[in-house]
């Protein structure tokens, strides 16, 4: 695994005292200015981010240059390799009103329901394109890096295999970049009934330093999403399993409570997508029988509040669901 080297001979990120360069971009603009450069540029996206172990994937006309439908190159070596792109996931208008695919439905990885390919002829507006600018100078790295990583929403989703990014994500980007990420979107494989529940790989305890990676590595998180893929997907699959709905308590709803209290007011909206079974069964645990009809993305559904406390105060988030899947909003 490509992880961080434990020292470096020198740094990268200089101050701004160390700096001075002479071209006119530089002399001649403000630096408020740069920075307004560099938002239009490189920031205020959603932006995949993917690491695996595999093989090359198949070039083709689709988004980000894949090949639909999607396919690995089996006859090249597997090794590890980064892979990204500018989220397009498919958009679609709903009664003259613009929605985006919800983000547990994202496609981008296989290059499918996006719509780059009917709005843009160049699929460079597929990447963000900052790499070349990054290298030019320090400068130009020091002013820049920041606001890429501050003002884009990340997708750190992991569909297929194990999450090998997010659980190694402090040996693969330096603290202060993570520091500085405040958005996120967060797919989690997690088996909490049956034979896997108290593996440490798929059960309870993953969940578990899940939510303690995002507290502990994420200080200035404002917005984040969560979705947790379960193998037990469904009620009928789940069984018995339903019956002690205290447990969905005490897997599901406590820790998610004691990472909302953590970042507090900071955090101005927060969602979890789980099951419709693991819905009903939370919704009997919570003894949540008020509800409001609202219109989510173009579907109808249900929500309730979710009250978790810090010590200073409620805080206060929403439950709902759709076909299948559950959504939560802390805002």
């Amino acid at each position: 695994m490509p992880k961080l080297p434990s020292s470096r001979p020198r740094a990268i990120t200089l101050s701004h005292s160390a700096i001075g360069q002479d071209s006119p971009f530089f002399t001649r603009l403000p630096l408020e200015m740069r920075e307004k450069v560099y938002l239009n540029a490189f920031g205020r996206r959603s932006i995949h981010i993917d690491l695996c172990f595999d093989h090359v994937d198949f070039f083709g006309p689709g988004h980000a240059n894949l090949r639909t439908p999607f396919f690995k190159d089996a006859s090249t070596p597997k090794e590890w390799r980064w892979w990204s792109c500018v989220c397009h996931r498919m958009q679609k208008e709903v009664n003259s009103e613009l929605f985006v695919l919800a983000f547990w439905l994202d496609r981008c990885r296989s290059g499918e329901q996006t719509y780059c390919q009917w709005v843009f002829a160049d699929k460079s507006e597929c990447f963000v394109g900052a790499l070349g600018w990054l290298l030019s100078c320090h400068q130009a790295y020091s002013e820049s890096i920041s606001i890429m990583y501050s003002t884009n929403t990340f997708y750190l989703g992991q569909h297929v295999g194990e999450p090998l990014l997010f659980q190694n994500i402090d040996s693969l980007f330096l603290p202060q970049r993570l520091a500085s990420m405040k958005s996120l979107e967060l797919a989690w494989n997690f088996d909490h009934f049956g034979p896997k529940a108290a593996c440490p790989d798929t059960g309870k305890p993953i969940f578990d330093t899940f939510l303690n990676t995002l507290t502990s590595n994420f200080p200035n998180l404002t917005k984040v999403h969560i979705e947790v893929q379960t193998e037990n997907y469904v009620q009928e699959r789940l069984g018995a399993s339903l019956q002690p709905e205290e447990s969905l308590l005490s897997t599901v709803i406590f820790p998610m409570d004691q990472m909302i209290a953590h970042f507090g007011t900071q955090l101005r909206f927060c969602e979890l997508i789980v099951g419709w079974s693991y819905y009903q069964a939370l919704r009997k645990a919570l003894g949540e029988s008020n509800s409001v009809e609202t219109l989510f993305q173009s579907t109808s559904t249900r929500k309730f509040h979710r009250h978790a406390d810090n010590g200073e105060g409620a805080l206060e988030y929403w439950a709902g669901y759709l076909p299948d899947i559950i959504y939560f909003a802390h805002q």
